[in-house]
């Protein structure tokens, strides 16, 4: 919540179980910026939030962005619709997969001939943002719906539409393909209930098992992987098919699959002059599900299997494995190559460059105050709503600069 606006030195999650009493403490930082800029020291500066460090190299002395930032999430709060898990994963998420990793941290030059430390972190916390806030979201390819029913269940096999989300085929094919054929990565909401945890998937691995001998290590909690030819069972030898109602016409042939993807994991932002991949955090889900297959041995089908009886879900998440919580994926979406999450300011600065090497051209700063006071539509209330979007140029800029 808010967090490309707050301060992360020392101490990064201040009151993280409450809005309210975080929100006092990132209105003072701001005002105090507002008031104090000028006196500043070098290590004041470069202790700043990503967002007011933005503001000021935009020549914005009244931190339009950073303020426009907590104005969003006070409208979020005033609906009731921000929850302790709430973030930008749905930007981090393709910012990972589709920007290139600052590898460094740069000094970059402001308005008054001062410069400001950008770390890693602060980069990546504006290029979240960005991808989270650009209109661009909505020409991602997604596949899957969020569920919203409790997941009632009639024979272990969840009921609503919306909660068995995407097909076990599709999601086969599609991590297959994305990851496998064309080496690019996936990104998922790995919980199908609310809570959203959108993933960047960047490496699988698969085995074969008997769905009519379903046979589960006791040591490694894994199925007991089998050739292919021993997994797949015909549909006329599979007899108690709990999923006989559902299966695909044409269905001649049913294997089970267990798949292991393993996806990046949030990490908490640090002032580190370098970044590699040494610092990333990464862990994985395991699904299992069956394929129904034709007579070509074409995929023409699927459905999720929970191995093993669903268990109390803790707050912290539930378990990886069997569990409840991370039965299968709510959603699964892609970056169509070339989709580029601009605001909506910068196409009045196009014909402008800037390498963040000298300070930010002045047609800057009202580009940056118009994309700050971008609104859109909130589509759960109908209401408009404070959609405050960083300038595209400049996070690029910085990006390039620190690679």
């Amino acid at each position: 919540m808010g967090s490309v606006a707050n301060r992360y030195d020392g101490n990064f999650f201040h009151y993280p179980l409450s809005w309210s009493l975080k929100r006092r403490n990132i209105v003072s930082h701001i005002s105090d910026s507002q008031e104090n800029y000028q006196s500043l020291s070098q290590k004041d500066l470069n202790t700043l939030s990503p967002a007011e460090k933005y503001d000021l190299v935009v020549g914005d002395t009244s931190f339009s962005f950073s303020k426009s930032v907590v104005s969003r999430i006070d409208q979020l709060a005033d609906n009731s619709q921000i929850a302790l898990w709430s973030g930008v994963c749905h930007g981090w998420s393709p910012a990972s997969l589709t920007f290139p990793r600052p590898v460094r941290a740069i000094d970059v030059p402001i308005f008054d001939g001062r410069t400001v430390t950008f770390y890693p972190s602060d980069i990546k916390a504006l290029s979240s943002y960005l991808w989270g806030q650009s209109f661009a979201q909505g020409s991602v390819k997604v596949a899957g719906r969020q569920c919203k029913s409790g997941g009632k269940r009639k024979k272990g096999r969840l009921v609503d539409p919306d909660c068995f989300d995407v097909n076990p085929a599709f999601f086969h094919v599609a991590i297959t393909h994305q990851i496998g054929k064309k080496r690019q990565g996936i990104i998922m909401d790995r919980n199908f209930k609310k809570r959203v945890m959108n993933q960047p998937i960047f490496k699988y691995n698969y085995a074969y098992y008997s769905p009519v001998k379903k046979e589960i290590s006791v040591k490694t909690q894994r199925v007991k992987q089998k050739p292919l030819a021993e997994a797949i069972t015909t549909l006329r030898d599979y007899r108690r098919d709990p999923y006989e109602d559902y299966r695909a016409p044409n269905t001649k042939y049913v294997v089970g699959i267990e798949m292991e993807v393993t996806f990046a994991n949030e990490t908490l932002p640090k002032q580190r002059e370098t970044d590699s991949t040494r610092f990333d955090a990464t862990d994985s889900n395991i699904f299992n599900y069956e394929l129904e297959l034709d007579e070509s041995l074409n995929i023409i089908g699927g459905e999720w299997v929970l191995l093993t009886p669903p268990v109390a879900t803790p707050k912290n998440g539930g378990p990886m494995r069997g569990g409840y919580w991370y039965e299968h994926p709510d959603l699964i979406w892609i970056v169509p190559n070339g989709l580029e999450p601009y605001s909506v300011a910068d196409g009045d600065i196009s014909s402008l460059s800037w390498n963040a090497n000298t300070p930010a051209p002045a047609e800057f700063k009202n580009a940056s105050i118009k994309a700050a006071s971008n609104t859109g539509i909130d589509f759960k209330t109908g209401s408009t709503l404070s959609w405050p979007q960083p300038l595209n140029k400049v996070v690029r800029a910085l990006l390039n600069k620190a690679k």
